[in-house]
């Protein structure tokens, strides 16, 4: 089976439940429930290729931003048939770790913000974020990168490690948080000690 990208999609009002995976070169059943008590819809294929797709609505638009090849991507989609409405756009590249992965986009006083994840999933994995007036760029790096790092002299003998793969929320008093994925004590090849954690953080727009 050729290397594919599946999304399935229900909604809710405005909002989209996703469930997303990545098949390459395996065979076998795609299940048919999509909330936890079902149903679920019907795979919808994508040309857009990459793992860790993600969805972003906005004025009856919905965009999605993968990772075909070394750099994230955005098209704009048809969520209910999977076809693409747009040519595939080149985001960014990250600030030069290697695997950019894992995007979010937020809106946030006129500006659009690219959050990736970068360096492989291991000692190296940091998060880097950058920002643009447009959703489909050109996007500006941040000077301040990485976000969020243990891959340092300051942090390589602390217990978390490998921290990436997050996520911004805001919380109802205003202020916001990171979820992310991390790894604590020494990394194993098959990274069994990964774990879901959160840090607050302090947000400043200039």
């Amino acid at each position: 089976m050729p290397e594919k990208t599946v999304l399935l999609t229900e909604y809710f009002g405005h909002k989209c439940l996703e469930l997303r995976a990545q098949l390459c070169n395996v065979s076998g059943n795609i299940p048919r429930r999509l909330k936890p008590c079902g149903p679920w819809s019907e795979p919808v294929w994508l040309k857009q290729q990459g793992i860790d797709p993600l969805l972003y609505f906005e004025n009856g638009k919905c965009y999605m931003v993968s990772n075909p090849g070394d750099a994230i991507w955005l098209c704009e989609i048809n969520p209910k048939t999977g076809e693409q409405l747009s040519a595939s756009k080149k985001l960014w590249q990250g600030d030069g770790g290697r695997y950019p992965e894992c995007p979010h986009i937020y809106k946030k006083d006129g500006y659009y913000y690219l959050l990736i994840s970068e360096g492989g999933t291991e000692l190296a994995h940091h998060l880097t974020i950058a920002r643009s007036r447009n959703i489909d760029g050109p996007y500006e790096s941040n000077p301040k990168n990485p976000i969020l790092t243990n891959c340092s002299r300051l942090g390589q003998s602390l217990q978390i490690q490998g921290t990436g793969h997050g996520d911004l929320v805001q919380a109802p008093d205003g202020s916001w948080w990171m979820v992310f994925l991390a790894t604590i004590g020494a990394m194993t090849r098959w990274l069994w000690k990964r774990r879901s954690m959160y840090a607050m953080c302090a947000l400043r727009i200039r």
